[in-house]
């Protein structure tokens, strides 16, 4: 019985989070005009790491290893964040009166989860965050220090859209207070 009621709550907190939610294609857009309006799109950035201009579309794999231009990477990470898994967007989160994040078992605040800069963090099942800033900066190491340039590639794949998905939880953080508050 206690168990019945446990997982009717679990339910019930993630089919109220999809009705407040933004369309996952939402999340997609905010991201692909961030990047638009950043310095990779105005800047020499990418050239000075010898990589092609934003405008070029260059592929680089994304964690499922398709080859998709930068823009679109950053887009995978938007969706990918609320799409490879359940667990994760259980971690989407927080309040920031109280620094908490979702009231169930192991779930993250969304900044510790985005971010993982107070340590390892593991979502509600147990996995670890490969996606957080702070693995992105390790992708980020691998893409310059890596010795083939298949390894570089792939790196700097898991580097656009780990940082796709970090940018999804500053798109969420104004929609999930107010949700909470209301």
């Amino acid at each position: 019985m206690k168990q019945t009621i446990i997982a009717l709550g679990l339910i019930s907190v993630v089919r109220i989070s999809a009705v407040h939610a933004y369309e996952v294609t939402t999340h997609e857009d905010m991201s692909q005009k961030a990047v638009e309006i950043s310095g990779l799109a105005k800047s020499d950035i990418l050239i000075d790491l010898g990589l092609e201009p934003l405008s070029k579309e260059q592929p680089f794999p994304n964690s499922k290893n398709n080859p998709v231009p930068i823009v679109t990477l950053f887009r995978n990470g938007a969706n990918f964040e609320d799409e490879l898994s359940l667990p994760r967007p259980l971690n989407h989160f927080f309040d920031p009166k109280s620094g908490y994040g979702l009231a169930i078992p192991n779930a993250r605040p969304s900044p510790d989860w985005a971010l993982e800069d107070k340590g390892d963090v593991t979502d509600v099942s147990g996995a670890e965050q490969e996606f957080s800033y702070k693995e992105g900066r390790k992708y980020f190491l691998d893409a310059l220090t890596k010795s083939t340039e298949d390894e570089r590639h792939k790196n700097f794949g898991l580097t656009f859209q780990t940082l796709g998905m970090v940018i999804h939880h500053r798109s969420i953080q104004y929609q999930e207070i107010l949700h909470e508050r209301t």
